[in-house]
């Protein structure tokens, strides 16, 4: 009896790495697993370990026929190697893709990780029917991909793009990547959990909805309302310069974007004949996003 293709999608994280696995039309099942327990002291032990694991993933009726990998980068895509020691130290600098495609006997693809979630929200989740896609992740930064068509809209060389690195003009503090006054810098979720901290009466951020389910707040209010405002802006600059039809939300941070949606609409307002047709919407996929997304690189 013939066995049914499957593949294999993982999303690498610092913390946890989420396995997921498709025949391309459902997905069979999902996994989560330490990445420190998952990678090893040299890149083999990392690929064997890798390789061990998906292969425990597979259903006996079924055969693995592909296998898509979602990382946060810097990546080199041409040679299939991560370039992420500082958070993916167990899977870094060297040929990842080929190494393991190799052992497995199946192609191995690798993408941003931003760019995997926007690929799955497009295909299973917020994003279904949308011909030009920006998914937006809020987390510890701020990522997002363009999907055209269902194509990913990357740059020149290949290279997924970095969009939380767009230079706003209210801002002035250097970023890491070495310009000054990025997107990231204001709305990291670190920027908001610090903002909500310094209230004269602090809070948390994990604590945020349930305590204005009960009060008016207006101190976290006025916070949130700032915050939208900068998610906003940039949004905007994106809407002029991409033009999507829709715009999904994902990331830690998403979940509260009930809370401050309106203030991110407000960033949008034009004179006649610049109005932006275009909806925010939150992501559904939530943490197996990156994962699902990554099972269509696959090809099935």
């Amino acid at each position: 009896m013939d066995k049914s293709p499957v593949v294999v999608g993982i999303d690498l994280g610092g913390t946890g790495s989420r396995f997921v696995v498709s025949d391309g039309a459902s997905i069979i099942s999902r996994s989560v697993y330490r990445s420190a327990e998952i990678g090893g002291d040299v890149p083999m032990s990392s690929v064997d370990s890798l390789a061990t694991l998906i292969a425990a993933l597979i259903p006996s009726s079924c055969e693995l026929v592909g296998v898509g990998i979602g990382a946060s980068g810097p990546l080199d895509l041409d040679n299939g190697v991560v370039l992420n020691p500082h958070t993916l130290p167990w899977f870094s600098d060297f040929p990842l893709v080929s190494l393991l495609s190799n052992r497995l006997a199946v192609p191995v693809h690798l993408e941003n990780d931003a760019a995997t979630c926007a690929l799955g929200e497009y295909r299973y989740g917020a994003g279904r029917g949308s011909s030009r896609l920006l998914v937006i992740t809020l987390g510890t930064g701020a990522g997002g991909s363009l999907v055209v068509n269902g194509k990913l809209w990357n740059d020149h060389l290949g290279n997924h793009l970095e969009l939380g690195h767009i230079p706003l003009g209210f801002l002035v503090e250097d970023c890491y990547c070495g310009l000054r006054g990025c997107w990231e810098m204001a709305i990291a979720r670190e920027k908001l959990e610090k903002r909500l901290e310094e209230l004269p009466r602090p809070v948390r951020l994990s604590d945020v909805d349930e305590m204005l389910s009960r009060e008016d707040d207006q101190d976290v209010c006025g916070v949130l309302n700032s915050y939208g405002r900068d998610v906003g802006r940039g949004l905007e600059a994106y809407c002029v310069a991409f033009g999507p039809d829709r715009i999904v939300m994902s990331g830690s941070v998403s979940r509260f974007l009930s809370l401050f949606l309106e203030a991110i609409t407000s960033q949008f307002a034009r004179t006649r004949g610049f109005e932006q047709k275009v909806t925010v919407v939150q992501g559904t996929l939530e943490e197996f996003g990156g994962a699902i997304g990554a099972t269509v690189l696959a090809g099935l």
